[in-house]
């Protein structure tokens, strides 16, 4: 099932789910949150913006520019860190719009209500594009999260096929329809990464026998 990273963690927390695939940051005090794989975070454009022309933007280029959100209510503290990370390079959003799911975000950048935060490496359709930004070190955090003491034994192993290059979270990315998280790459050590997050892919618990 898909979810909010919210509502994600308390279903972990309270049994429902055996695991979650969540995209940091998320931080839960019954739950263990390990950090699986990183991508770089993207600009995605309508391919006839003037913007499109560049095979790399510069920050500057993004200022007075109208952005497309992941609705704010979704992941508040998502939504604050990348207001904070878009701070931190001169960039203040004064008019965006906002969307439920990433296809939602991306049918706005269509219709020109302004450009969208994506990983790398997202299919895109003929009519938008994806650009790097210069100057910022911002990406993409997934991560599993698992309750400490329910699978203590299991979970990790799971982690560990998950961070294989042909493992299960390359397949789920494939086809994932989330909006990303986004965090720096140099990080002090023994901390959470800094992120910005949304939805995640879950796993439905297993069948037990009575």
């Amino acid at each position: 099932m898909y979810g909010d990273t919210l509502q994600l963690a308390d279903e972990v927390a309270n049994g429902f789910l055996d695991a979650a695939l969540v995209q940091l940051p998320v931080d839960h005090p019954e739950l263990h949150i390990e950090q699986l794989h990183r991508e770089p975070l993207v600009v995605c454009l309508r391919n006839d913006d003037p913007l499109a022309t560049k095979s790399l933007l510069r920050v500057v280029d993004l200022k007075s520019r109208a952005v497309v959100f992941h609705d704010p209510q979704r992941h508040p503290r998502a939504h604050a860190r990348l207001l904070e990370l878009l701070a931190e390079v001169g960039l203040s959003v004064e008019h965006f719009a906002r969307g439920s799911n990433l296809a939602e975000m991306m049918e706005l950048v269509r219709e020109g209500y302004g450009f969208a935060f994506i990983r790398e490496g997202m299919a895109l359709d003929s009519e938008l594009v994806a650009r790097p930004i210069a100057g910022v070190d911002w990406t993409v955090d997934i991560a599993i999260a698992y309750h400490r003491e329910r699978h203590p034994n299991t979970a990790p192993i799971i982690a560990r096929k998950l961070r294989q290059p042909q493992g299960l979270l390359h397949q789920i990315e494939g086809r994932d329809t989330q909006l990303p998280s986004a965090g720096r790459n140099s990080l002090p050590p023994k901390r959470p990464p800094q992120s910005v997050g949304a939805n995640a892919y879950v796993a439905r618990p297993s069948r037990r026998k009575a």
